[in-house]
């Protein structure tokens, strides 16, 4: 329920109110009523109250006789405002009948009424109006019932009603006059009523004061159905009511400190939603467990669904495009928890899909899942998708939010079409879903604390895949924080991970491109957890976005590999991913295909983050090396293109290299051409070829000029097509030119380098990298870089004098060991190492 935040600053207003602020009240009153009338007449000037009576209604009816086109519109002006000392529609508040008074007093009689009630209809009432509340208004353009509209006087005795029915407030006055009412229900709180009858519309508001907003939307929902009751037919009350707009929004500014608990309608759910007035809006249904607040709504939003074709496809005798095709124009159905969205139909596949497939095509082959937190079940329906998945553990704290979401949601749920499955995804036998705390349970069993370890622990198989479906990490909630600030809740979720296990969660709405570093602002529990996996000890990280969710910003998630053989899947070729879709899912009954949205080219998509991940990340404080040396940002380095260099004869037998024209200070940038590459697959079939004659010639080629790179996790081929593929090798740890790839880590190539006799092959290293440390693989900058630390990116490791010879070391250009040990031979030839 919503909560009343604004109560207290409420009652302290009423404390302080007075007998000599009456001249105030009564004032603040005539300027109430004033405002209202100068709506009805603007609003509403041109309309009268027709008395007539409604034909039988049907959806056949309402088609054949639309609203008309010509409604009066809601902002026609008008300079003339009613004069509400005139008689009109009167409620006493001892009577729940109204009565509509005769309106033959002349201009003259109206002149010579006393003053004080001209200027103060409810002269006397202590009303004090109120500086904070809620309000709400409804817009119905096709009203249905037909004995409101009958009598002015059967309608305000109906509203009435369900105001001291739902609301207990009483009409302590009702006054109407040219379709527009206006009534004071109690101290601070005022309801306001505009129609026509010939067109079939009404439109009200109801404003209340702190100590009613629990009220209020019970009693707007009450009023709705009085203007246009259920019928029991589905088709015919969804067209219905899609003529009714609504919207509710808290009047008044407010503090942190002045909400008391989660209230949510200062969530999603009240921001974005009910405080549109654009918004065609059906509560489809709400309850509570004790942990959250659930709620779930119908939406069509008229800026970018289609509203007419909504009408028109709830019109199943019509041969139209949208009869045919109805789920095309449905509303979206978005489901809250605590007033935060959590999920909607439109965005159900996108979301999950992403979620779920690319961790799931990360692994070979994952036997083992475990779902934290999930509810809804789509989660657990993209996982059972997989043909080789045997179990899957889904744990979730709240069995409320499971079973209502299986109940009203149940497309989430769904995997009747997914063969061998069944017909809800959380009676599948390979489903195990447990209502525990998922922290608790994964740390009990999964951690072993110093000393000793948990009763449980060792008890439970370890998974190959696990995926944190839980709370956004920008949620205020105490348990967020602690979610996403667990080391050992990290560590269990390591542990509980095979050797090839990856760990898969959702990271909340991206960073904006001119947002401060994520340790300074909401998204500090994300960058936490990101720091946390790292040192935990994760071998690679891939953050991506999807900006189809349905949650207005792209949303990000974080793949963990415990083993950097993981990036061989996560980097494949969308013509892979395709091949292996089309191995590892399940067919289904229908012959569609089971995923919707993921596939070879979305997984191409993400393996690059967005620019803004790497700029908010270089923004961090300490500046990570990487952003120093890898990326455009650092401020004072220069760039020396081939003009700056020339080519020259070092040899009698026409041997060359590359000389500086110009001085180069240390860490410029040396400019690079485009490199010509080869992916895993390529480079396997050249190997494949042998000693074919076609072969031979870009054998030699890769062999003399290639780069082999294993950033990917597979050994590629790169070939720089500028001077570096001309500049010779420099001896005994002279060179003065290398590549970033040079110090970044490559588990496949590390233990060359720590050889014995592999000092005198060592460059010199940036500042900032000590004699074993390498740039982190783990980065949003080298995954954005690929390419570009593999042969671009070359650095002037010193001062280089004009004139001076620029050299590199051919060692980094091997990462298979036997390739790397011929290389090695080779240059301790070219250096007078070893004998020929």
């Amino acid at each position: 329920m919503c909560k009343g935040p604004l109560a207290s600053a409420t009652r302290q207003s009423g404390e302080h109110t007075n007998a000599s602020s009456a001249f105030n009240v009564q004032l603040s009153i005539q300027f109430i009523l004033g405002t209202v009338a100068l709506s009805c007449a603007v609003a509403f000037g041109a309309g009268s109250l027709v008395a007539s009576k409604f034909t039988e209604y049907s959806l056949a009816s309402a088609v054949a006789s639309p609203v008309s086109p010509n409604k009066t519109d809601h902002f026609i002006y008008s300079n003339v405002i009613d004069d509400w000392t005139k008689p009109g529609l009167t409620c006493e508040n001892e009577s729940s009948t109204c009565i509509v008074e005769e309106e033959e007093a002349s201009s003259d009689d109206a002149e010579a009424s006393s003053p004080e009630e001209s200027e103060n209809p409810i002269a006397g009432y202590d009303f004090n109006p109120p500086g904070t509340g809620q309000q709400a208004m409804i817009d119905i353009d096709l009203v249905v019932s037909e004995i409101l509209l009958s009598s002015p006087e059967n309608m305000v005795t109906e509203i009435a009603s369900v105001l001291k029915r739902m609301g207990d407030w009483d009409l302590e006055r009702f006054k109407c006059t040219h379709g527009c009412c206006m009534a004071i229900l109690s101290p601070q709180s005022h309801f306001a009523l505009h129609f026509n009858v010939e067109e079939r519309w009404v439109r009200f508001s109801l404003l209340v004061s702190s100590h009613g907003t629990e009220k209020l939307l019970l009693v707007m929902n009450e009023l709705k159905k009085v203007f246009v009751p259920l019928t029991g037919d589905k088709q015919l009350d969804a067209y219905n009511q899609s003529y009714i707009k609504s919207n509710s929004n808290y009047r008044g500014f407010f503090d942190d400190k002045d909400l008391k608990g989660r209230n949510p309608h200062f969530e999603d759910l009240g921001i974005l939603y009910l405080e549109t007035k654009r918004m065609n809006m059906k509560e489809v249904a709400t309850t509570e467990s004790i942990f959250q607040r659930i709620e779930i709504f119908d939406m069509i939003n008229p800026k970018v669904q289609n509203l007419d074709g909504y009408r028109q496809s709830l019109i199943s005798s019509e041969e139209s495009y949208e009869a045919s095709l109805p789920e095309l124009f449905k509303p979206d159905r978005l489901v809250f928890l605590d007033g935060v969205v959590q999920s909607s139909s439109r965005g159900d596949e996108p979301y999950h899909e992403a979620l779920v497939q690319p961790a799931m095509f990360a692994h070979p082959n994952p036997r083992r899942v475990a779902i934290i937190g999930g509810g809804e079940g789509a989660t657990l329906r993209e996982v059972l998708k997989h043909k080789s998945v045997e179990h899957v553990k889904m744990i979730d704290i709240d069995e409320v939010m499971v079973k209502f979401s299986a109940e009203h949601i149940p497309a989430w749920s769904d995997c009747s079409d997914v063969q061998d499955s069944s017909e809800s995804c959380f009676d599948d036998k390979r489903a195990d879903v447990l209502f525990e705390d998922a922290m608790a349970w994964f740390i009990n069993r999964f951690v072993d604390f110093e000393g000793g370890v948990a009763e449980l622990f060792g008890t439970e198989e370890k998974f190959d895949v696990v995926i944190m479906d839980a709370l956004d990490p920008q949620d205020t909630v105490v348990f967020a924080n602690m979610l996403y600030n667990s080391d050992i809740f990290l560590r269990s979720l390591k542990n509980g991970l095979t050797d090839d296990g990856v760990l898969v969660m959702q990271l909340g709405a991206v960073s904006a491109i001119d947002d401060t570093a994520e340790d300074n602002q909401h998204n500090k529990n994300r960058a936490s957890v990101n720091r946390m996996i790292v040192d935990l000890g994760f071998e690679s990280m891939h953050l991506y976005d999807e900006p189809h969710c349905g949650f207005g910003d792209p949303w990000s998630f974080l793949v963990s590999c415990k083993s950097v053989n993981c990036r061989q899947s996560w980097y494949k070729q969308p013509a892979e991913i395709e091949r292996s879709i089309h191995g590892r899912i399940r067919r289904s009954y229908s012959g569609k295909p089971l995923l919707k949205y993921f596939d070879g080219a979305t997984m191409a998509s993400y393996q690059t983050p967005r620019n803004a991940v790497e700029v908010v990340y270089c923004r961090s404080n300490p500046t990570p090396l990487e952003c120093q040396l890898g990326t455009s940002y650092v401020k004072d380095s220069k760039t020396f293109t081939r003009m700056d260099m020339e080519v020259r004869k070092v040899g009698p037998d026409g041997e060359i290299g590359v000389f500086a024209k110009v001085d180069i200070p240390k860490y410029s940038y040396i400019e690079t051409s485009s490199a010509l590459s080869l992916s895993s697959l390529s480079t396997h079939v050249v190997e494949e070829l042998g000693d074919i004659d076609d072969s031979k010639a870009l054998k030699t080629f890769l062999d003399k000029f290639g780069i082999e790179s294993t950033l990917k996790g597979q050994y590629e081929w790169y070939a720089d097509t500028g001077l570096y593929s001309l500049m010779n090798h420099g001896c005994n740890g002279t060179s003065n030119v290398g590549h970033l790839a040079s110090w970044t880590e490559n588990k496949s190539n590390s233990e060359l380098y720590d050889r014995e006799n592999a000092a005198r092959y060592e460059i010199e290293k940036p500042e900032g990298l000590e004699t074993t440390d390498r740039l982190t693989i783990r980065s949003p900058v080298l995954d954005r870089h690929l390419s570009s630390y593999a042969t671009g990116y070359l650095l002037a490791l010193r001062d280089i004098s004009a004139g001076e010879e620029l050299t590199t070391n051919y060692l980094h250009r091997r990462s298979e060991s036997t390739k790397w040990t011929k290389l090695a031979s080779e240059v301790d030839k070219f250096c007078g190492l070893s004998e020929e």
